[in-house]
């Protein structure tokens, strides 16, 4: 293996990487159903974590999940 190979094997596996742990705001709202102005206005309210690389927005997948898990749960009454 060349270490011209190992140099776009090691970048794959980075975007790969990254890929899982950070996406776009649309994939975040298509994803969980939410739309564009709630986004925004749970970001703006620190309710998940994003960063900017460019002009790209990127948001951490885990914050949204987090963000779900900790809603109130529907209770169900008993038959």
């Amino acid at each position: 293996m060349s270490m011209r190979d190992d140099e776009s094997i090691g970048r794959h596996d980075v975007s790969t990487s990254y890929n899982q742990i950070f996406t776009s705001p649309k994939e975040i709202q298509r994803r969980f159903g939410m739309g564009h102005s709630t986004f925004y206005r749970l970001l703006n309210q620190g309710a998940f974590e994003a960063v900017k690389f460019g002009s790209a927005t990127r948001v951490r997948i885990a914050s949204v999940e987090d963000y779900f898990a900790s809603l109130p749960r529907i209770s169900t009454p008993v038959a």
